[in-house]
């Protein structure tokens, strides 16, 4: 852990929480891209930002499991950081 927050204390980024939107380019039936709401994602690339969120991906995501959203952050939004291959996903357990 001390690793992911020793390269984000080099570089410049911001810290949302949700409701932020995360733009994906991954399309499904019907459209081109597919939005995601993480529960915290680091962003250091400006210009990803605009007035409806990140569009495109994330530097880092994290997600907070709790007994009522663990089957849907793991199943459903795993599947989805996978498809666009993240490197960096935190998953903490709330307790």
């Amino acid at each position: 852990m001390f690793i992911i927050f020793g390269y984000f204390r080099n570089h410049s980024c911001s810290v949302y929480v949700a409701p932020f939107y995360v733009r994906l380019p991954i399309p499904s039936a019907v459209k081109s891209t597919t939005v995601a709401q993480p529960d915290l994602c680091f962003i250091c690339d400006e210009y990803k930002l605009d007035d409806r969120g990140c569009n495109g991906a994330a530097d880092l995501i994290v997600e907070i499991l709790s007994p009522n959203n663990s089957k849907h952050d793991v199943d459903t939004k795993f599947k989805l950081w996978e498809k666009k291959r993240y490197k960096r996903i935190l998953y903490c357990r709330a307790q």
